[in-house]
């Protein structure tokens, strides 16, 4: 059991003697459930809006299970053979980065039992995003950010690219220079692209 009592990500108490409650945290029911209507478990939903409130739960955990894979670059046939089960270790590794510090340790037990359900690459590759949310900038986890965490990055990459682009405009500049600094522009205008469609697809899914 959880320090405040609560569950952890997956909504499982542990046992009378301290351990782990064994077997997955869903009813045989909801394992025969199609991959695509995999959605977050209402344990863990309640459990993550406590702690990261309804505005952040709602930018990060915008779609279902399978959508939010995708944006995490999950592979989709290893989400389907995991199905249901997989459902709180997804939503709380796309969390994490927003969950407050002495939280985040209820994540890694859910990817651990996946791991030991069989499903080893796709835990393996759960954990690699957990250990890249901390190691790297935001931007290599864009669907951990939140909105204003993608319009601040924004903000940053237009001054930028405005800036690149009074370089290739320049007189005298060298033509490789120009080039360059033109593909640069061009890179941080994709970048800003992306976090926008991010921003639109996640109002989108809102109004569903």
């Amino acid at each position: 059991m959880a320090p405040d009592g609560h569950p952890g990500v997956g909504g499982r108490y542990d046992e009378p003697d301290g351990h782990p409650a064994s077997g997955p945290a869903h009813s045989s029911a909801e394992d025969n459930m199609a991959a695509d209507n995999m959605q977050v478990p209402d344990e863990t939903e309640a459990w993550l809006r406590r702690h990261l409130g309804d505005e952040i739960y709602d930018q990060i955990l915008h779609d279902d299970i399978p959508g939010m894979a995708e944006l995490m670059g999950l592979d989709p046939d290893l989400v389907a053979a995991a199905g249901p089960q997989a459902s709180a270790a997804i939503a709380g590794a796309a969390a994490y980065r927003n969950l407050p510090r002495h939280q985040r340790d209820r994540v890694n037990p859910e990817i651990v039992q996946l791991a030991e359900a069989g499903h080893v690459e796709l835990a393996n590759d759960l954990l690699f995003r957990l250990a890249s949310q901390n190691s790297l900038g935001p931007d290599h986890n864009r669907y951990a950010m939140t909105n204003d965490d993608l319009r601040e990055a924004n903000a940053w990459d237009r001054s930028k690219r405005d800036a690149l682009k009074v370089v290739a405009d320049l007189p005298g500049v060298p033509a490789r220079v120009k080039a360059a600094a033109s593909i640069l522009a061009h890179a941080f205008q994709g970048n800003i692209d992306a976090r926008n469609s991010l921003i639109e697809r996640r109002g989108n899914s809102r109004q569903k």
